[in-house]
């Protein structure tokens, strides 16, 4: 487990890049922002080594990758968008 220094750097370095791809697909801010929380998580709680910052920054745009794809085809969401079009 990184140190609390770590962590901040870790989120000041990628969480506009992670916020931006999952802005880009997500077109929602309030998605786009769980999406970043969620795959910063992710990231902690695997605990991974890197030979260096290009396998981080590869590992960190693949799982943001797969998270977006798992919340979009979630059951939840469907469920969610459905009742939203049902209130408007």
């Amino acid at each position: 487990m990184e140190d609390h220094a770590g962590i901040a750097q870790l989120v000041e370095m990628y969480a506009s890049m992670i916020y931006r791809i999952a802005y880009t697909r997500m077109q929602n801010v309030a998605d786009a922002e769980d999406i970043t929380q969620e795959v910063l998580l992710k990231y902690l709680k695997a605990g991974k080594t890197f030979r260096d910052e290009e396998h981080r920054k590869m590992w960190l745009i693949r799982v943001t990758v797969n998270t977006i794809k798992s919340n979009v085809t979630s059951a939840w969401r469907r469920l969610s968008l459905n009742h939203q079009n049902l209130l408007y």
